[in-house]
C-alpha cells in the first residue's frame, strides 16, 4: 500500500465524483447511503452540477466542486444540513 497524504484524497474524491454515474440525491437516498468501511467517498448530483455528498467513515457532508483546477468546499454536515437547503446554498454559491 501506498501512503496518502491529504490533498492526494481530496484530488481521489475529485476523480471518483467525475467518473461514477452522478445520483439523484433525495432525502431518502441521503439518509440510506451507507458511510464507507474504509478512506472517502463523493456522490454527485444529478440535478445540481458540482453539488455532492461527501462520505468518510464518520460524516457526511455537503460538498462543492468548483474551479478550474476542480477545487473542493464543504459547506455543511448531513443532518445537520437539510439536502434541500444545501442544494439551495450550492446554487447560489455558483451565481455569485
Amino acid at each position: 500500500m501506498y501512503a496518502h497524504t491529504g490533498t492526494w484524497r481530496i484530488s481521489l474524491t475529485i476523480v471518483i465524483c467525475e467518473t461514477k454515474m452522478k445520483l439523484r440525491l433525495t432525502d431518502l437516498a441521503t439518509k440510506k447511503l451507507a458511510n464507507p468501511v474504509d478512506g472517502q467517498v463523493t456522490h454527485c448530483d444529478e440535478l445540481t452540477p458540482g453539488f455532492g455528498l461527501w462520505f468518510s467513515k464518520k460524516s457526511k457532508q455537503f460538498v462543492i466542486n468548483y474551479a478550474e483546477k476542480r477545487k473542493l468546499k464543504t459547506f455543511g454536515r448531513y443532518p445537520t444540513l437539510s439536502l434541500s437547503d444545501a442544494r439551495a446554498q450550492a446554487r447560489r454559491f455558483f451565481v455569485e
